[in-house]
């Protein structure tokens, strides 16, 4: 556990490293728009779909993981990975290709059809990536929809470490690695598609050819994010209260192996 979080940190440490130095970049080796959006969300949106798969992978390594799941959903791990990247590259690559384009239309629908069929897959799996009965849950729910908008947003808010709680304490404790790892899924798709949509707006309203067109283009942008963060504020009051001091829980959490002894 203490590996996986060294890399999750690791990983946010080297997004921060490579996001100041985009400006460098796009001066010194002349990158454009869309080459500089790749530049974060290919590491980004690789390290997303993994982040899922990392749950099932530690319980197969870690003789203390009590969780009934072991295998790795190969075909969830695919579907969900094409998906995410059709949709990411029509979002991409619609300004520059053109938003009528066969190509931005046919990458646009190909991932909307691939991740239908990811949630198709997670319904009849023997042992999903990502176990859909968790959403019945609305504060599991709540939460993730309101961390995908507010890292779309691109920015960590105050509300970061209350809905990912909320996430993980709304499930059953075998459930709670996947649940985890959904959450952190959720968080990077977030960033790799609230890059995708604001870049798009900024380019299509202005650019980098001078300070009036980046002016042009930074007002839709912010008001873009700005949207974004609101979808996930209202996605966040989606989330139940708190519970009064004094109710019991109707099932007792079970004693750690070890207490009894």
């Amino acid at each position: 556990m203490i590996a996986l979080t060294g890399i999750g940190s690791l990983a946010a440490l080297d997004t921060l490293v490579v996001s100041t130095a985009l400006s460098t970049i796009r001066v010194d080796l002349g990158a454009s728009i869309e080459e500089l959006e790749w530049t974060v969300n290919a590491y980004n949106l690789s390290f997303a779909v993994l982040l899922i798969t990392a749950a099932p992978l530690v319980l197969a390594r870690m003789v203390e993981s009590r969780g009934p799941d072991t295998g790795l959903d190969m075909r969830g791990l695919a579907l969900v990975t094409c998906g995410a990247l059709g949709i990411v590259w029509g979002l991409v690559r619609g300004n520059s290709a053109g938003w009528g384009s066969l190509e931005v239309t046919g990458s646009l629908l190909a991932g909307a059809l691939l991740t239908a069929a990811f949630v198709a897959w997670e319904r009849r799996a023997r042992e999903p990536m990502l176990p859909l009965a968790l959403f019945r849950s609305r504060a599991f729910s709540a939460s993730n929809a309101a961390m995908f908008f507010t890292f779309a947003s691109l920015g960590v808010s105050m509300a970061i470490p209350a809905a990912q709680s909320s996430a993980v304490g709304s499930v059953a404790i075998d459930a709670i690695g996947k649940a985890a790892g959904t959450s952190s899924m959720m968080r990077e798709l977030g960033g790799v598609f609230g890059i995708a949509v604001v870049v798009a707006v900024f380019a299509g309203a202005g650019g980098y050819a001078s300070a009036t067109a980046f002016v042009d283009g930074f007002g839709p942008a912010i008001g873009a994010g700005a949207a974004l963060a609101l979808a996930g504020a209202a996605c966040a009051l989606g989330l139940p209260g708190r519970r009064r001091a004094g109710v019991v829980l109707a099932t007792p959490v079970p004693a750690l192996e070890g207490e009894s002894q």
